[in-house]
């Protein structure tokens, strides 16, 4: 599944990975801004969260590690630095 995703700024890609009951839109809002002046921040909603509509939320990590895969590969995105919280 191809994960919504809010891309700002350029250079070396940061994705960031929203706490569970957020969503890419909602977490990490002072760093993204803090940090797009100087690289491209990349916030996902993932499976079954803001714009990332899914009824499938069986192995629900399985799927979301496949998901953040799936949406890298799609963006073309080598190499990213991953931040998160929470799961």
């Amino acid at each position: 599944m191809i994960l919504h995703s809010i891309i700002e700024g350029e250079g070396d890609p940061s994705v960031f990975l929203h706490a569970g009951l957020q969503t890419g839109e909602q977490d990490f809002v002072e760093q993204r801004q803090s940090l797009k002046s100087i690289m491209c921040v990349i916030a996902l909603d993932l499976r079954g969260h803001g714009k990332s509509k899914s009824d499938d939320l069986g192995h629900y990590f399985e799927a979301c590690a496949e998901d953040i895969k799936d949406t890298l590969n799609h963006l073309n995105l080598k190499r990213v630095h991953l931040i998160g919280a929470s799961m």
